[in-house]
Formats: structure tokens, C-alpha cells, sequence
């Protein structure tokens, strides 16, 4: 049996995720930061790991190598099955999934929030936060569509 991990950078994609109900452990996790080589060993030789990274993110080419260095560590063992970029953050994203929004403070307004971390705090604290996106004209299967950042190396999408 295929064993699914999705990994997030922050806690409101982990949100995101569990709404949706996707299938398979959401683990945040920040592979423009972290050495994912000493995490190989927690993962059962049947894992399908799917990445969703924020291009937000990268700040440095120190990172990037990182990245794409943990992208081929998970491709060469096998679990890596695919990876989405969220275009620039998860603000941006959910603006580009809502038919109706056409900045990221319609986004705010929807969730009574003046800036991005207030928004981060109600969208994590609300009972149903599909809900209110779906006001808004929320497509889940338009989320992580963009076009994908040249930085990353083509070979792993």
C-alpha cells in the first residue's frame, strides 16, 4: 500500500490541506532550510512524497542549491512523486484560486483581517474556512497552476 506525505512550509497550507481532505500525512516541513537527508530514515520504502513549496522563499542561491539538493536526494531514493509551487505565498495563491478576488485585501477582507499575519490567524482559528472561500468563488483545482520559477530545476515537475 502507497504511503502519502505532503509537505508544507507553513501551518496555514497544513490548514488548507486537511479541509480538503487530501490523502496522506501533511508534514511541515521547510526544504529551503532543512537537510532532508536525515529524515530519510523515518520513511517507509513504499512513501510518495509530494511537495508544495512558496517561491517566496527563496532568498539566497545558498537556498535554492538546498532545495533542489533535497529535491534530488528524495528523487534518487524514490519518494519524491511530485512538486507544486505556490506562487509568491499562500496569500497570493488563494487570491489566484477565488474567482471573485482580485487583490490579496479582498483576501483580508473576506476574513475581517487588516494585514497578512491577522489573516494567518483568522484563517487558522476559522471553524470553516472553505466555506468562506467558497463565497469567493474558491477553485481547489486551480491552487499551485502557476507557471513554475526557473530557479527550481525543471527535472522534478
Amino acid at each position: 500500500m502507497q504511503n502519502y506525505q505532503i509537505f508544507v512550509e507553513g501551518e496555514t497550507e497544513e490548514r488548507l490541506l486537511k479541509e480538503l481532505k487530501v490523502i496522506g500525512k501533511i508534514k511541515k516541513i521547510n526544504l529551503w532550510d532543512k537537510d532532508i537527508s536525515k529524515l530519510l530514515r523515518t520513511f517507509k520504502p513504499n512513501t510518495a512524497i509530494f511537495v508544495i513549496y512558496d517561491t517566496d522563499a527563496m532568498q539566497s542561491d545558498t537556498n535554492i542549491a538546498r532545495f533542489n539538493a533535497n529535491l534530488a536526494i528524495l528523487k534518487r531514493h524514490k519518494y519524491l512523486a511530485g512538486i507544486l509551487q505556490q506562487t509568491e505565498n499562500f496569500e497570493d495563491e488563494l487570491v489566484y484560486s477565488c474567482h471573485q478576488f482580485r487583490t490579496v485585501k479582498d483576501l483580508f477582507n473576506a476574513f475581517n483581517a487588516v494585514n497578512a499575519d491577522e489573516f494567518k490567524t483568522k484563517f487558522l482559528k476559522a471553524n470553516n474556512p472553505l466555506e468562506i472561500l467558497a463565497k469567493f468563488g474558491f477553485d481547489k483545482y486551480v491552487l499551485w497552476q502557476k507557471p513554475t520559477n526557473p530557479n527550481v530545476l525543471r527535472a522534478y515537475h
